[in-house]
């Protein structure tokens, strides 16, 4: 059976050819791709750093399998509560978590306790390409390095929220695909059987964890990065992706152009059906987008009408005339936040669009009821 892909995945050759070449040399570290593949956030690369040391990767662990590993416990949702609680009180804990907001906003914090007294805190800043187990990884690995700088020879208890990040550290070969779960377990290592690391769960009252969440979040709104993060692979693909349907955008701009097509030249319908898979767009959308609305201008085009204009006397009654400037549709078009854009995957506001969109098709079968 001969599979049919989607429309959103048809590419130029020449242009998929670059973005593959641009997501396989950003993940080997290649400076120049991975400024490619982070300019479409508008993200750069640090000042002073080498590309290479950029990209998160395996690195191998230079201890043998067997020995003792980072212990880490994941309880049910009400024995982790209780068992939380009762260590502030009577332990010594520390509280982590991490913040991302709106994808590039990224924090990560720490808050120390010893017998429910706070006794420190700390907040960061990550890179705003950083993902929210980069923020939580962080905060477990600067929690290590207190313990191990300032209370080596104690028992200590670090929570967190994140049942990634500990999944993550009761595995070697996890452990060896990110840097800093590998830094976490090597700094550990020098204080064997000292800590053990918690799951405690998120937004359950418990004060130090809300204490911690809080401090992410005003590490996250810091201005200035203070805890640079690798770039995961996956991430860069993410980006790269983005950078190869920005090119295939222009380049269906500029070959429908060269066409002459007569359907809507200001959308993009890759785009579109990525967005009717999706359900984001309706039926009355996709006649307008495709060219299928019956304008003015189109019945003119079949032969079913003498003229071209609109019933506003605008010469040219096409769609871009009603979306775009047509006084008939006034009303539902300054519902659409920002105007409408050129590319559909532009717009801010989908459902004002599809109203707008509903509105033209009532308004085009309304005047082809009175021809």
């Amino acid at each position: 059976m001969t599979v049919t892909p989607p429309l959103e995945r048809i590419m130029p050759a020449d242009l998929e050819l670059g973005t593959i070449a641009a997501t396989r040399l950003a993940a080997l570290g290649c400076a120049k791709a991975l400024d490619q593949s982070l300019s479409v956030k508008g993200l750069t690369l640090f000042e002073g750093r080498d590309g290479g040391d950029m990209v998160q990767r395996w690195r191998g662990l230079p201890t043998q399998p067997w020995h003792p590993w980072v212990t880490t416990t994941i309880s049910e949702r009400e024995e982790a509560k209780n068992y939380a609680l009762e260590a502030l009180q009577t332990k010594n804990a520390i509280f982590t978590d991490g913040s991302v907001v709106k994808d590039v906003k990224t924090g990560a914090a720490l808050v120390v306790y010893r017998e429910g007294v706070e006794v420190y805190s700390n907040f960061w800043k990550l890179s705003p390409y950083a993902t929210i187990t980069d923020c939580e990884l962080l905060g477990v690995l600067e929690a290590v390095r207190w313990i191990v700088s300032t209370a080596g020879d104690e028992a200590w208890e670090i929570f967190t929220d994140s049942q990634a990040v500990l999944k993550i550290l009761s595995s070697r070969s996890s452990t060896a695909r990110w840097d800093k779960a590998r830094q976490i377990y090597l700094s550990l290592s020098e204080i064997p059987g000292r800590v053990s690391l918690r799951w405690v769960p998120g937004h359950s009252s418990i004060s130090a964890n809300e204490r911690a969440d809080e401090l992410a979040a005003k590490g996250a709104s810091m201005r200035e990065v203070s805890a640079e993060t690798e770039i995961s692979v996956r991430t860069l693909r993410r980006y790269q992706g983005e950078v190869g349907r920005l090119s295939l955008r222009k380049w269906w701009s500029d070959k429908r152009a060269s066409l002459g097509t007569s359907v809507n030249d200001f959308f993009y319908c890759a785009s579109h059906a990525r967005l009717w898979i999706r359900g984001e767009v309706t039926a009355a959308s996709s006649a307008v987008v495709f060219g299928r609305a019956p304008t003015p201008a189109h019945l003119y085009r079949c032969g079913v009408v003498n003229s071209p204009e609109c019933d506003c006397g605008a010469p040219v009654g096409n769609t871009r005339h009603y979306l775009l400037s047509c006084p008939l549709l006034e009303q539902a078009r300054n519902r659409v936040k920002g105007g409408v854009p050129y590319h559909l995957y532009d717009l801010k506001r989908r459902k004002s669009f599809n109203q707008l969109c509903s509105a033209l098709m009532q308004s085009l079968d309304a005047r082809r009821g009175l021809l």
